[in-house]
């Protein structure tokens, strides 16, 4: 029996060190490509409209799988959002960033963004069992308050864990917008060939 019992453990390591592989070659992949897409559209276009178009046309095919469901609008609204928020992102660091030292640049940024994913991963599990829904559960502390918004019962915790989210969120581009150097970077902070003294060679 024992034997067995270590068979199945291997063979599930064994899978699950596959799928892990997989997904980490694909995730690997998409970056380079999103990366290399991005520059190449923004040096022949010059527009961050064509940058913004391209990450929108990518999420089009996940419209197929939805069916009709309020979540799943609000879902799908909030990812076609971003490739526009992402294109004028990527071009203002485009234009902004000196052509020589964007990798790196564009590498560093990548990694203080992504470093955050394993974070809240770890973080929303413990987050959402131990603290939202024993809170919005039959009984619990904010039952009789918050329940009578989100409700009571099993999921009413993490639709609060949401919520919250959701407004830290708006926080945060509140406190951005009222930053001038954030909120006219385009005007406060000159094109990276703009800002090259005359007579440099050209990166």
């Amino acid at each position: 029996m024992g034997g067995d019992g270590t068979s199945k453990n291997a063979s599930r390591l064994r899978t699950f060190c596959i799928i892990w592989f997989g997904q980490l070659v694909s995730t690997l992949g998409s970056g380079v490509w999103a990366f290399a897409l991005s520059v190449w559209v923004f040096q022949t276009t010059g527009s961050a409209t064509q940058l913004a178009l391209i990450s929108f046309c990518a999420t089009i095919p996940m419209v197929g799988s939805l069916r009709p469901s309020i979540i799943l609008v609000g879902t799908c609204s909030f990812l076609f959002a971003q490739p526009i928020v992402n294109g004028c992102s990527q071009a203002i660091w485009l234009a902004k960033t000196p052509q020589a030292v964007q990798g790196r640049v564009f590498s560093i940024r990548r990694m203080i963004a992504w470093c955050t994913i394993p974070l809240s991963i770890g973080l929303a599990g413990p987050l959402a069992d131990r603290v939202f829904e024993p809170l919005l559960a039959e009984g619990g502390a904010l039952a009789a308050s918050a329940g009578q918004v989100f409700g009571v019962g099993p999921g009413r915790g993490i639709a609060l864990l949401w919520f919250i989210l959701g407004v830290f969120l708006l926080l945060v581009w509140g406190v951005a917008v009222s930053i001038r150097s954030v909120r006219r970077v385009e005007e406060v902070h000159p094109d990276a060939d703009e800002a090259a003294p005359e007579g440099a060679p050209a990166a």
